[in-house]
């Protein structure tokens, strides 16, 4: 697909998207990745993409929980999908589309988790944890482009590792390293309430293949790498989050 993001002077942004091939996403390759799942975990949906009635029916059917973000807004798919979602998350605009759609606010609607954030006056939550405010963070925006794709994956990130959603929404300002295990294991000592996610290869196999089709390692130091990387997949027990990486 492609995206046109205009940006205003306040950092505010507003963005013209042509679907292209996300809208010819290979369904069967899709709910393959699936198989890897299991009862309870989440599958995450939005609506730049086509399949969603079928990738949502196969997570249905594997014991999964939905979270959603109804963006960009299309009344039908998400009339179609809501009775289906645990964990809804959409801006205020998207929130006032839906309530006109449903013809009531949108936190009648009983959905499990419904977040809706309102930029720099923070989010609010309703659902079966009760109904509160988050306050934002004050900031100074340059560009607020991917902010609630970041919000919305650190939130869902918090809830995996069943965390209080409280907790999850107000834990504190999310920042990410990307760091080496011997790294993790002292970010654990001194700060043991980050949430750490452990990536992946699909198999050990596939890691293999990725590290030998690179060709810029000496047979020597491939043979090093790998070791470290055999030490490194012993240690996902110590992590809060497994995320498989298939590309």
């Amino acid at each position: 697909g492609h995206a046109i993001v205009s940006v205003d002077p306040e950092g505010e942004n507003q963005i013209l998207l042509y679907p292209g091939a996300n809208h010819d996403i290979d369904l069967q390759a899709a709910v393959a990745q699936l198989d890897t799942a299991g009862e309870g975990d989440w599958a995450l949906l939005q609506n730049e993409t086509n399949g969603a009635d079928e990738f949502v029916a196969a997570a249905r059917a594997r014991g999964m929980k939905l979270a959603y973000s109804a963006a960009p807004f299309d009344a039908a798919i998400t009339a179609r999908l809501l009775p289906e979602t645990d964990l809804l998350v959409v801006n205020e605009i998207e929130a006032a589309a839906l309530s006109d759609m449903l013809g009531t606010p949108a936190k009648e609607a009983g959905i499990p988790h419904l977040v809706v954030t309102r930029g720099g006056d923070g989010a609010d939550y309703d659902g079966i944890a009760g109904s509160f405010h988050v306050p934002a963070f004050s900031v100074t925006p340059v560009d607020t482009t991917g902010a609630g794709d970041c919000f919305f994956g650190y939130l869902l990130a918090a809830m995996a590792a069943d965390r209080p959603v409280e907790q999850a929404l107000a834990a504190g300002r999310p920042s990410m390293l990307e760091i080496d295990l011997q790294g993790a294991r002292q970010v654990r000592r001194t700060m043991p309430e980050a949430l750490f996610v452990f990536l992946k290869p699909p198999s050990w196999e596939e890691l293999v293949r990725r590290l030998v089709g690179r060709g810029t390692e000496t047979e020597e130091e491939r043979e090093r790498r790998l070791l470290t990387a055999r030490e490194e997949l012993a240690a996902e027990p110590e992590f809060d989050v497994t995320i498989v990486n298939h590309e």
